[in-house]
């Protein structure tokens, strides 16, 4: 396993909880989505994490002692049918009487109950390895919903990267326009040619491609993130991300490598299968008694 594949999603997952700086002299825009509501909504509302729970959740019920089998079985049965039938008798004398829509009817119940009172230990490998699923799904929950929170991390900040991408092209379309306009002002005063008129207009030309270009980027990146949030697909692309990320200095690079080995959620689930793997040969196996001679 890489290490660097565990420290991702622990370092991703650690800028949440590491406030951005707000401006010191201007405040954020009330459409300003935050990361920590980003990720919360997500884990709130995304199909998928919903589903991993469900799933966690049902692993929880299985182990009882009844699905291990330490416990009787009672199984109850019941019957009712009803008949309805037509019928002519002629005797002897030549009379015949007929019924229409006789009916009839009969019903029944029953119960089986059973229980083994030994099985030698299959119920206790039973429970084991229901328990070592439980704690297997209980890891891929948990590293569903760290890759879930990773991948709106990254979606944020690929977000606040087009976002910063636009502002300096927009920046750069503001210069070629004043560019243009003081080259025209020269061409009007003598000092400047057509040609110069020409270029620069080129250039503003083509730092508005671009411009646009990076609008149409940026509103398909914040497209996904809303994905990843669980918001309609005609839902406003309108709002804006805070663009400052502070880093955390105080991390190091061994401490959190053996962090990340130790919590993993894949290493947890690879563990647990191979204990729920190990109750099961337990539990399939023969099981012998003493003979007397």
């Amino acid at each position: 396993m890489n290490p660097l594949r565990c420290l991702v999603p622990a370092l991703l997952v650690g800028a949440v909880l590491v406030p951005s700086p707000a401006p010191a002299q201007q405040s954020p825009p009330r459409d300003t989505l935050r990361l920590d509501a980003a990720v919360q909504r997500a884990l709130d509302d995304n199909r998928q994490a919903r589903i991993a729970r469900r799933e966690t959740d049902i692993a929880e019920n299985n182990v009882s002692l009844g699905n291990a089998g330490f416990l009787p079985t009672l199984s109850g049965r019941a019957n009712y049918s009803k008949t309805r039938s037509n019928s002519e008798q002629v005797f002897l004398s030549g009379e015949t009487q007929s019924t229409d829509g006789a009916t009839s009817t009969q019903s029944g119940a029953g119960a089986d109950l059973r229980w083994t009172v030994f099985d030698g230990l299959r119920p206790f490998a039973t429970y084991d390895r229901l328990g070592a699923e439980r704690d297997r799904q209980a890891a891929a929950t948990d590293e569903q919903v760290e890759t879930l929170a990773a991948d709106v991390i990254e979606g944020y900040y690929d977000v606040a990267r087009q976002q910063q991408q636009l502002a300096v092209l927009r920046e750069a379309v503001a210069i070629s326009r004043e560019r243009l306009r003081i080259v025209e002002l020269r061409r009007e005063l003598g000092s400047a040619s057509d040609l110069e008129v020409r270029q620069a207009r080129v250039d503003l030309n083509a730092d508005s491609t671009e411009a646009l270009r990076q609008a149409a980027a940026l509103t398909n990146a914040k497209t996904r993130l809303n994905r990843l949030l669980a918001r309609p697909d005609d839902a406003s692309t309108r709002y804006a991300v805070a663009s400052a990320i502070e880093v955390d200095t105080s991390l190091q690079y061994a401490s959190t490598q053996q962090t990340a080995l130790r919590e993993s959620p894949a290493r947890t689930q690879a563990r647990e299968a191979l204990q729920a793997a190990r109750a099961e040969q337990r539990g399939c196996g023969p099981t012998f008694f003493p003979r007397s001679t």
